[in-house]
């Protein structure tokens, strides 16, 4: 869905991101981290945009577990 969301969001109009910001944001993370990735080509963008989201999860959970301690 990375891959060619950023398409399908123009296409929706200005204000769709937004929205999909509001409904899950979890998912529009991933959509605005894919723009990262601009220079490579729709299909090969989703692989280091979910390993960024995997770190930055992987980094949350791991200050949360620091913070209770």
């Amino acid at each position: 869905m990375t891959a060619y969301a950023d398409t399908a969001l123009a296409a929706a109009g200005r204000g769709a991101l937004r929205d999909f910001w509001r409904a899950a944001p979890p998912v529009a993370a991933m959509i605005t981290l894919s723009g990262l990735f601009c220079s490579l080509p729709s299909e090969r963008r989703v692989a280091p945009t979910v390993a960024i989201t995997l770190a930055l999860c992987a980094a949350a959970v791991s200050a949360g577990l620091l913070v209770l301690q």
